[in-house]
């Protein structure tokens, strides 16, 4: 008898992406990944934002990548007012020494340098503030 054919060794698929595998609706080994225009749902930390994200996107990937436990949350009033999306939002102005706003980015009070949260200006806005004035020339 003819010795049989060796098998057909068709291991690489990098040259033929399989768009509509059973794996294009799991984020299984693609936590991250780019943007795939091929894929019917993502598995990066902007599915959420384009409401885009595969069924299990959380179980597979936020475990993964959790972020750091925030800060303890403080139970303070914010009945006056809290303007989370305002321009203001990451600026310290008229905001030095708020109570903590968990709507707020940022934040611009004395704790903000402990939790690593304060806006961008906190030191411009506030800390002058505080500062003795300067002695007259």
């Amino acid at each position: 008898a003819p010795p049989a054919p060796p098998p057909k060794q068709h291991t690489d698929h990098s040259h033929n992406p399989q768009p509509f595998s059973p794996q294009a609706t799991s984020c299984a080994s693609k936590c991250n990944d780019n943007f795939d225009r091929h894929a019917s749902c993502q598995c990066n930390s902007k599915c959420e934002q384009y409401q885009n994200c595969c069924g299990d996107y959380h179980a597979q990937c936020e475990t993964q990548h959790a972020p750091p436990a925030p800060p303890p949350k403080q139970h303070t009033d914010h009945s006056h007012n809290p303007q989370p999306f305002s321009p203001q939002a990451t600026s310290c102005a008229s905001k030095c020494n708020d109570n903590f706003d968990r709507h707020a980015s940022c934040q611009c009070n004395s704790k903000c340098e402990q939790y690593q949260n304060c806006c961008g200006d906190y030191h411009a806005q506030c800390e002058t503030q505080h500062a003795p004035p300067a002695p007259p020339p």
